[in-house]
């Protein structure tokens, strides 16, 4: 280079400023002056932009010199976007506007966007060409470089852990204390668990998932189940002590049992204090003789043999009768008494109704006719002599039988 049109020229309304010719590699450098501590003036290179690679460096790291570029207003020093080599990009502020970071995709669209108006962080797109939606994630990696926490934004998911890492929750209340926690399961033998604890630390209510048990209270601290309707009236409630309460203020507490079938079988009422069995009858169980268990079906009348057991009569006005066995029918025992569960008993009705097999072979049965031992084995009949019908009463008929055999109901009561 001889003089300074060597790199410079203008052509119409463009000015060119050139640096390398040739083999040679153009370089501009911007210097700032330093004085250390002997008072020496050294030279240090603040700005440099090599044309060989393509590279612009700003600061020196030697100097303790850190680059910035700041991209502001005319008229002005503030900027609206900086750059700085300690580490930092900031956007917005200085009355300029509120900050914003964009990351486009090739199709244009932002895949992450940064908005310090909304405070938010949005990561995935909808797409301009449907074939290149694109759903968010998040990821947190450990120093070893495995993911260990992802938010995915195609599922709603947010996964913890995994690759040998366990995933935690841990929160924490306004004085560091852990108040909730969910821990997930550490090797076959383990299950995961969810606590929470109060405000001083203490864990009050852990849920396990090893065992499925739910423990409230310990530890100094009583637990309790309270649920509320959605007039914010407490309905339902446990307590430690041992106790449980239904309804309240407004609220009437009710208990209802069902069977397998969905048919409610008892109901307790607190509005009116009432206990309901839906089912037919009271009955208590009694040992049966093994010679009999085969013959003694739900309806069979029973007498009792020479041991005190049950089986099926077989003889008119049999004064040793004890009643029909329950469960005939669409009736079954409302209250079974000296329930034991054993094969060789079975339950026999002592108040209420029964359905109950009945011969009327030789005499019809009307409603209302009293019922007695027939010598059809397990079968009752109308009781024609009410001399002999004293103390071998079975019960009374509830509808009627005109002939045959059959299953009806019966009324029982004690004699």
């Amino acid at each position: 280079m001889k003089n300074f049109t060597d790199i410079y020229t203008e052509s119409g309304t463009l000015a060119d400023f050139t640096l390398g010719y040739g083999k040679l590699a153009g370089q501009l450098l911007v210097t700032s002056t330093v004085v250390d501590q002997q008072n020496s003036t050294n030279s240090w290179p603040s700005f440099a932009y090599s044309g060989a690679t393509g590279t612009l460096v700003i600061g020196d790291h030697q100097m303790g010199l850190a680059g910035k570029i700041a991209i502001g207003t005319i008229g002005n020093s503030r900027q609206s976007i900086l750059l700085d080599g300690s580490g930092a990009i900031e956007a917005g502020g200085n009355q300029l506007g509120n900050g914003k970071l964009s990351l486009k995709n090739l199709n244009d669209d932002p895949v992450v966007f940064l908005s310090a108006e909304s405070c938010s962080l949005t990561v995935g797109c909808k797409s301009t060409f449907d074939k290149d939606n694109t759903a968010g994630q998040i990821s947190v990696c450990n120093k070893e470089g495995v993911e260990t926490a992802v938010l995915n934004g195609a599922n709603g998911r947010l996964t913890l852990g995994g690759q040998g890492v366990d995933g935690d929750i841990i929160i924490k209340n306004d004085s560091d204390l852990e108040t909730i926690k969910i821990f997930t399961a550490n090797g076959d033998s383990a299950g995961g668990k969810i606590s929470v604890c109060n405000g001083k630390g203490v864990k009050t209510a852990e849920l396990n998932g090893l065992n499925g048990s739910l423990t409230l209270g310990g530890q100094g601290v009583n637990g309790d189940i309270v649920i509320k309707n959605d007039q914010d009236s407490e309905a339902f409630r446990i307590v430690s002590s041992g106790n449980i309460t239904l309804g309240g203020p407004g609220v009437n507490g009710e208990i209802v049992l069902k069977n397998d079938n969905d048919i409610e079988t008892i109901k307790i009422t607190g509005s009116v204090g009432d206990i309901e069995f839906l089912n037919a009858d009271l009955a208590e169980e009694f040992d049966v003789a093994p010679c009999a268990l085969s013959e003694a079906v739900p309806g069979m009348v029973v007498v009792l043999d020479e041991e005190g057991r049950l089986v099926p009569c077989a003889q008119p006005y049999d004064s040793s009768v004890v009643g029909i066995l329950a469960g005939a029918g669409s009736y079954r025992a409302g209250i079974v008494l000296d329930k034991r569960s054993a094969p060789g008993r079975r339950p026999v009705t002592l108040i209420g109704k029964a359905f109950c097999w009945v011969d009327a072979q030789r005499d019809p049965v009307r409603a209302g006719d009293l019922l007695t031992t027939s010598a059809n084995p397990g079968y009752a009949m109308r009781a024609a002599s009410h001399r002999r019908a004293a103390g071998a009463v079975v019960g009374k008929a509830l509808r009627p039988l005109p002939c045959g055999t059959g299953l009806i109901p019966v009324l029982v009561k004690p004699n």
